[in-house]
């Protein structure tokens, strides 16, 4: 079996400027195999060392295809890559697969620095997305809208069925669109437009977008009820919504269950806070889950998976796929004891809000949770709102609301 601690690998960022450094010339001389994918490779033949490096050239263009072959190869080995190897690169995959090699970077200009060159905008400002994954956590398609709206200048990488027509379809017509195709290739092109202008496009790869949305009005925090579309005011109401994301501390990333989801409103305002977030809406009437589709996708919050079934026999499957770190239950019935045990149940550690209107369901609630051996925090809520009667103002008392939190430390 090969010994990876004595095990040398270069990874070479190469951009179609056709030069490469003295060291990186080195590297490839010195390697018994240079790998790259088959786009590389025909970049590759344009490059002055190539004639000396093609008969021990390997083209391999999967990933883990190439991972595979650097674990099992004996000698020095040299991998071609695109750009900075670093950038949402090969560099980062070669060293985490191979902690104890000896991996040595040589990047080239990453394609986002010769992008916003092209266009004549700084990047220092730019947030960075790539839909193979990201900084911050595996962006879905969904998410540009939410990205966008809080990123005013994003720059998208694209891939596979992503194309830059599909992905403009989902912007708002107040952006602006850069396409930027080939970069580095002679036959490299810049287009510019609004989102209609690039939807009716066709792109070659390999491509990047960079997306500037202006400054909006649209709060971070603040949803009103009535910018959600819902069925007979069954939604959380604004002053609880916010005392119970409050009492949910919303971490950067992770997992929320909204159990009895309705309109989705405390998961759309947490996802919109907190974008690392996945949350899951769990509804079981299928004209609420449709509420939550449209009040998702009208205020931007971009991915919600809806899950629609009775609680609590929807978290089996659920739970296995995604244990949550925060669970809000906004609705629970006859089943509260139940939905309240396999919540708790279902996380390893972190934070259940329970909301409720009557004392049962309090007492049922807090019964409960201590059973499990926790300690309930309970808050009571009376809002009034003020109301006009014949040119006066009166306040008008809504339903007192009880939030019951709990925290279920690590090993709890």
């Amino acid at each position: 079996m090969p010994d990876n601690n004595n095990k040398k690998i270069s990874v070479i960022g190469i951009d179609g400027l056709l030069t490469l450094g003295e060291r990186a010339e080195e590297l490839l001389n010195e390697a018994d195999t240079v790998l790259a994918s088959r786009r590389l490779e025909e970049l590759l033949r344009q490059y002055a060392i190539y004639p000396s490096i093609k008969e021990k050239l390997k083209v391999i263009t999967v990933i883990g295809e190439t991972i595979e072959f650097l674990k099992g190869a004996m000698g020095p080995c040299a991998v071609i890559a695109s750009g900075d190897p670093l950038f949402f690169g090969i560099g980062s995959k070669i060293m985490d697969a191979l902690p104890e090699a000896e991996v040595e970077i040589l990047p080239a200009l990453s394609s986002v620095q010769v992008a916003f060159a092209r266009v004549g905008l700084s990047w220092q400002d730019a947030e960075f997305v790539s839909l193979h994954g990201s900084v911050r956590r595996e962006w879905v398609v969904d998410d540009l809208p939410l990205l966008c709206e809080r990123y005013k200048k994003l720059v998208v990488l694209t891939g596979g069925e992503n194309t830059p027509s599909k992905l403009a379809r989902m912007l708002s017509a107040k952006s602006a669109v850069h396409v930027l195709e080939r970069l580095g290739y002679p036959d490299e092109r810049v287009t510019s437009g609004t989102p209609e202008d690039i939807s009716r496009g066709e792109f070659e790869n390999p491509n990047l977008m960079i997306v500037l949305t202006p400054e909006t009005d649209a709060p971070v925090f603040g949803l009103r009820e009535d910018e959600f579309r819902h069925e007979r005011s069954l939604i959380t109401k604004d002053e609880v919504r916010a005392v119970a994301i409050h009492k949910l501390r919303l971490p950067l990333s992770g997992v929320l269950w909204d159990v009895g989801s309705g309109s989705g409103s405390v998961g759309i305002e947490a996802r919109r806070l907190s974008p690392g977030l996945r949350v899951y809406a769990i509804e079981r009437d299928s004209a609420r889950a449709e509420d939550i589709r449209h009040n998702a996708r009208v205020l931007a919050a971009g991915e919600i998976n809806i899950v629609e079934g009775e609680a609590p026999e929807a978290f089996d499957e659920l739970a296995d796929l995604a244990a949550p770190d925060r669970v809000f239950i906004g609705g629970g019935g006859a089943s509260l004891k139940e939905i309240v045990n396999a919540s708790v149940s279902a996380m390893e550690a972190g934070i259940v809000v329970v909301s409720t209107i009557t004392i049962e369901s309090l007492t049922e609630a807090v019964a409960e949770l201590k059973s499990l051996g926790l300690t309930p925090e309970v808050t009571s809520l009376s809002v009034s709102r003020s109301k006009d009667v014949g040119g006066r103002e009166y306040l008008k008392a809504e339903n007192q609301i009880f939030l019951i939190k709990v925290e279920k430390p690590v090993n709890g």
